[in-house]
């Protein structure tokens, strides 16, 4: 008996049982939508923004939407960090108020978890109000889609 017979009588025994369970049993159901999730960071490391200076980070949201999720850190002070599409963006560059999708405040640390719709966004560590210190700061933040 060749190796692709013996390769087809293992798989008709065995393949329909196998199946049978990974269909029917919950220990191993598979969620496939979980399996084609792709994570692409939008920033991650140790970064340095100046007195009175930002630091952007820009990314597109495919059609799908995305969620945005992650942490950050500075290590003196404090800092703000906000996530807001590509007009806000351009408004708020200019020292105008605009709306947000994540706004922490001014914080030491915080956590970002938020839900987008398609477009073009701006992650934005905003060190504006401190005239005299610079911040250092570690961020990890990614988009999954």
């Amino acid at each position: 008996m060749n190796f692709r017979k013996v390769q087809e009588k293992l798989f008709t025994r065995w393949g329909a049982l196998l199946l049978s369970i990974l269909l029917y049993s919950n220990a191993f159901a598979i969620d496939f939508n979980e399996m084609l999730k792709m994570d692409y960071p939008i920033a991650r490391g140790q970064h340095v923004v100046r007195a009175s200076q930002f630091q952007y980070f820009g990314f597109r949201v495919p059609p799908a939407g995305s969620k945005v999720t992650g942490q950050f850190m500075v290590a003196q002070h404090d800092i703000e960090v906000t996530i807001m599409d590509a007009n806000g963006f351009m408004i708020w560059s200019r020292g105008n108020a605009t709306l947000t999708h994540y706004f922490s405040g001014r914080v030491n640390a915080g956590s970002i978890d938020v839900n987008l719709s398609p477009g073009d966004y701006y992650l934005v560590v905003n060190n504006k109000y401190s005239v005299f210190t610079p911040k250092t700061f570690v961020i990890d933040v990614k988009q999954t889609f």
